[in-house]
């Protein structure tokens, strides 16, 4: 599940890609892959790993490009309500 949102600023748009995941690894990989390989390039991705245990915490870690954003299991709709700021 993503939200994408997209803020202009000085006549720049930039876009926001939020993915909330939990014990979801592989599934995820292919996520973050499809987006890293888009051609519009102005974009950040956020990802809220929403209490995994199944490796994905070690995974992002390792991950440069990502904003992680790691919380307990508050369910999918729980992920989503994390307030943070996409455009800077």
């Amino acid at each position: 599940m993503r939200i994408v949102i997209v803020c202009v600023k000085k006549n720049r748009i930039m876009v926001g890609i939020v993915v909330v995941t939990y014990n979801r690894l592989s599934l995820l990989k292919e996520c973050i892959d499809a987006l890293r390989h888009q051609t519009y390039k102005n974009f950040r991705i956020v990802i809220v790993n929403n209490g995994s245990t199944d490796g994905t915490c070690e995974w992002l870690s390792l991950q440069n490009d990502l904003i992680v954003i790691s919380q307990e299991n508050s369910g999918g709709a729980g992920g989503f309500l994390y307030r943070f700021e996409v455009c800077g």
